[in-house]
């Protein structure tokens, strides 16, 4: 079944009734949608439908018959592996019933010649299933009009039997788990027939529909075998019909007899049951016989076609845009190799910038990091000098506390403080006599002590300040680099993304490094062995600073024979200490301006290498398109069409 066009609607319009009319309109684009989208599973559960489902033998076969008075085969062999599709349309013209196996050509049968018919479903089923034991994708498709049909689609999905041997288990498992799949769709309507001579307790689609649609909102409980049901007693069927009521909770029953050859027929064996259905004042929730079932089922299927189409239409504009960014990335035609090249090139420096500027603050974080380690740096003991008798020294020299004196104020509590500063002044002491140079002015220019210090000072300082180097690399390797080559490489440049990482690695970032390391080396040899700052008025109040402390705590606490002979050697040491916290301060900020250019710098020359081997014969060498990518290729386009297809069906619904 084609688009309707305006056209169409318009001839339309000869029918009878309006809503033969919209019925008509509204069945067949939906139809053609699903047509085109029935072998993507996914796709097809995107359309309304009206599933038909119930266990073997329950009689469905003989609903359907009523409903369209075809003679469906009862070969249960057949029956249970491949769905019908069922389209009525209500026409007065005459018109041959076509039938469809799968996507092959329709077939005209004789809709007067059973016989034919039977045969022809047959055998379009065993096209369909062309030796398989079960299709799930694939249908038989029947078209009949005339002019006592409902408008309306109905899908008969296999009946639900028990296997008898263990080679029927698959199948068993196969048929239950197509039934759970669709009816689990909130797309489908789901006409469920169910005997009345049977507890439904012991059917297992009863189950299954409750499960899926709890609410029974979308279930429409077709009850038959009423007259077997009837033969165990009036009371037997009116609590079957009650249990019934009870569980399911549907909006809509119908009671029909499936072996009627007539409306009149129908009422006559029914007579009974629909007098039982008032007496139980239950005509509102269960409607008897065929003509009944027909008419809702018709008007309850355009109403939920209507009420889904909006959904429908959302869920396949959103795999088509889905498909777009796919094809996007893939090329909607087979790739040249030159433009793909400049295109993940292109791709992987975007990424690049846009992945250093998110590392900015964690680049921040880590020089913060680097600083507060380099400002816990201090002026250590050499270990020239025994501390634990230096301390007992310095306890024999203070002089005796005075009761008034508050005990916060006591050496005793900061004795740590004192203890280093004591160890300190008695190794600067040892190597000003050691070396005979006794100079206890202010620091002015080199000193031998400054340098021993210097030198002590530099062993943890190279190891804040390369561990930092080595933070930065592995960053910009993880955090800038990899991701940036992994969001810009396709399937086509996988292999020359592999070959420009192992360069970058080489070429870029271990020479970066390497150059890094020969600035720090470089610079930690200054430190070493420069003993001039600029910066001397800092300095100068700095080391003021420490001696006015010094006077304060330690200095007041010494006999005055042991501060007067000992206060130019911690002097030495309060300039010392002032000479490496001048340092401190001048060395993060050196060290950042530093490396934010060298970053920037490796940033440009990362940038370089990306275009340059890109766009290199050796790269363009290894780009070939994969057969999984044409495959997908094919995949998308394909899924693409039935979905603009599909799309166009209902375009003027």
């Amino acid at each position: 079944m084609g688009t309707m066009t305006n056209a169409a609607i318009a001839d339309a319009e000869s029918f009878s009734t309006t809503t033969t009319l919209k019925s008509k309109v509204y069945f067949n684009a939906i139809d053609s949608a699903h047509e085109i989208l029935e072998t993507d599973r996914e796709l097809a559960k995107k359309v309304p439908s009206c599933v038909v489902v119930g266990m073997q033998s329950v009689g469905k076969s003989a609903i359907l018959s009523r409903i369209s008075g075809i003679s469906f085969p009862q070969d249960s062999e057949v029956c249970t592996r491949v769905a019908i599709e069922l389209r009525l349309r209500r026409s007065k013209e005459v018109k041959p019933m076509t039938i469809k196996a799968g996507n092959l050509t329709r077939v005209e049968i004789d809709k007067d010649d059973h016989d034919a018919i039977e045969s022809a479903l047959k055998d379009a089923q065993l096209k369909v299933l062309s030796g398989r034991d079960f299709e799930d994708k694939l249908s038989v498709k029947v078209e009949k009009d005339d002019v006592d049909l409902p408008e309306v689609t109905l899908i008969d999905l296999p009946g639900v039997f028990f296997a008898k041997d263990n080679g029927s288990d698959d199948l068993e498992k196969m048929v239950k788990d197509m039934i759970q799949e669709r009816v689990a769709n909130e797309m489908a309507l789901i006409l469920h027939v169910v005997p009345l001579n049977q507890d439904t307790d012991t059917i297992s689609t009863w189950r299954t529909v409750r499960e899926a649609d709890d609410e029974q909102k979308r279930t429409i409980s077709v009850l038959t075998k009423a007259d077997l049901a009837l033969k165990s007693g009036k009371d037997n069927l009116q609590k079957r019909i009650q249990k019934i009521m009870r569980d399911s909770g549907s909006s809509e029953c119908f009671i029909v007899h499936g072996a009627a050859t007539s409306i009149e027929q129908e009422e006559s064996q029914l007579a009974a049951v629909s007098k039982y259905i008032e007496e139980l004042d239950l005509q509102d929730s269960i409607q008897v016989g065929i003509k009944a079932l027909n008419e809702y089922i018709e008007d309850r299927m355009l109403k939920h076609i209507k009420e889904k189409l909006p959904e429908m239409r959302g869920l396949l504009e959103n795999e088509l845009h889905r498909i777009d960014r796919e094809l996007s990335d893939l090329g909607r035609k087979p790739f040249s190799p030159l433009a793909v090249s400049r295109r993940d090139s292109e791709v992987m420096r975007q990424h690049l910038v846009t992945e250093y500027e998110s590392f900015l603050p964690e680049y921040r974080r880590c020089t913060e990091r680097m600083t507060q380690a380099l400002f816990k740096l201090d002026m250590e003991p050499l270990g020239i000098v025994d501390a634990t008798e230096a301390n007992s020294l310095l306890k024999s020299k203070y002089k005796i506390i005075h009761p008034s004196i508050h005990p916060s104020n006591h050496p005793s509590n900061h004795s740590v403080v004192y203890y280093k500063s004591h160890v300190l002044a008695l190794e600067v002491k040892k190597i000003s006599e050691d070396t005979r140079v006794m100079l206890n002015v202010p620091y002015v220019g080199q000193r031998l002590e400054l340098e021993r210090w210097l030198e002590a000072f530099v062993k943890p300082l190279e190891q804040v300040v390369k561990k930092y180097i080595e933070d930065l690399f592995s960053m910009f390797n993880s955090e800038i680099l990899q991701p940036s080559l992994r969001k810009g490489s396709s399937d086509f440049t996988k292999v020359a993304t592999i070959h420009l990482e192992a360069l970058l690695r080489k070429e870029v970032i271990v020479a970066g490094r390497r150059d890094a390391m020969a600035y720090i080396d470089h610079m930690i040899q200054a430190v070493k062995t420069n003993t001039f700052t600029t910066n001397d008025h800092y300095l100068s109040d700095t080391t003021t600073g420490f001696q006015d402390d010094f006077k304060k705590g330690l200095g007041s606490a010494l006999h005055d024979s042991y501060k007067l002979e000992m206060q130019p050697y911690f002097y030495l040491v309060f300039g010392i200490r002032a000479f490496l916290k001048t340092r401190k301060k001048m060395l993060p900020d050196t060290i950042q301006l530093h490396f934010t250019k060298a970053l920037g710098d490796l940033l440009k020359e990362t940038d370089k290498k990306i275009g340059d081997y890109m766009m290199s014969e050796s790269s363009i060498a290894t780009m070939k398109e994969s057969k999984r990518a044409v495959a997908r290729r094919k995949l998308y386009l394909e899924r693409e069409q039935k979905i603009k297809d599909a799309l166009d069906e209902i375009s003027l619904l």
